[in-house]
Formats: C-alpha cells, sequence, structure tokens
C-alpha cells in the first residue's frame, strides 16, 4: 500500500507500506512533501514531489531511489497517477501554454496524451499492463468527459 502521511517533524511524505512496516519514501532533492499515489505488482511507486526549486514534479521511486520525471515542456508542475508492470507511468503535468495535459511516460521520455477536440484539460489516473490508459479530458463544451488512450497497433 502507498499514501502519504505527516512525518514527526509535521512534513508530508510519501510512504510505502510493506510486510507491516512504513517506510518513509523521502522527497525530490530540496523538497520538503511528497504523496505517493500508485504501485505496481513489482513494487514500483509513483506520486508527486515538491523539488528545491519549490515546483512539484512526478516521480518514479524503484530500488530505493526517487527519479524526478520532470514535466512537459514549458511546464512547472506535474504529478503521476498511475503505473503499469511494463514500468509506464500516467499523470498531467502542466503545459507551457499553462493549461493541464495527461502524459504517458516510458524509456526516459514523457508524452503528451492531448485532450479531446477543443478541450484544455486533460488528466491520465490509471494504466493496465495492455498500455491502455484512463482518464478525463474537456472538449469544446469544456464538460469534463472520459477518455481513454489506446496505444498505436
Amino acid at each position: 500500500m502507498v499514501g502519504y502521511a505527516d512525518t514527526a517533524s509535521g512534513k508530508t511524505h510519501a510512504f510505502l507500506f510493506e510486510n507491516g512496516v512504513m517506510v518513509d519514501l523521502g522527497t525530490l532533492p530540496g523538497g520538503n512533501v511528497s504523496g505517493a499515489t500508485g504501485i505496481n505488482n513489482r513494487g514500483k511507486v509513483v506520486g508527486f514531489s515538491s523539488t528545491g526549486s519549490g515546483e512539484t514534479h512526478a516521480f518514479l521511486f524503484e530500488d530505493g531511489v526517487m527519479v524526478d520525471l520532470g514535466t512537459l515542456p514549458g511546464g512547472n508542475f506535474s504529478s503521476a497517477a498511475g503505473i503499469n508492470d511494463r514500468g509506464q507511468v500516467v499523470g498531467f503535468s502542466s503545459t507551457a501554454s499553462g493549461n493541464t495535459h495527461a502524459f504517458l511516460f516510458h524509456d526516459g521520455v514523457m508524452v503528451d496524451l492531448g485532450t479531446l477536440p477543443g478541450g484544455n484539460f486533460s488528466e491520465a489516473l490509471g494504466i493496465n499492463n495492455r498500455g491502455q490508459v484512463v482518464g478525463s479530458s474537456t472538449a469544446t463544451n469544456q464538460l469534463s468527459h472520459a477518455v481513454l488512450w489506446t496505444p498505436a497497433p
């Protein structure tokens, strides 16, 4: 199980609860707040953490190390929401235009999943082992709609 909880110093940190022990995952370098939002069957954890520059970035925690996944180009905020057993991470990030878009992070690259036509907001909330991503997006009418992104064959 993963989540976030207050530490003895009053800071909120991501944690992994495994074998009856709650492990503090810490933060990205210079950060003071983090939260874990997803875990796969291999024990890799994703979430968000503040950084030394004051931004919040998505992270991947594996082999005892928290890795900064960055943001979409020009963005200053990102958060990971899910990870599959292939290590593909999904979430959402701000963009250079100031909008928020869903992303897929795989093989060291964060890819903008875009929005429905006319929309300016999307978020990816989960991914299965086939690479199908679920989330939501606004469309021309600016109403939120459920979305399924399916990888190209």
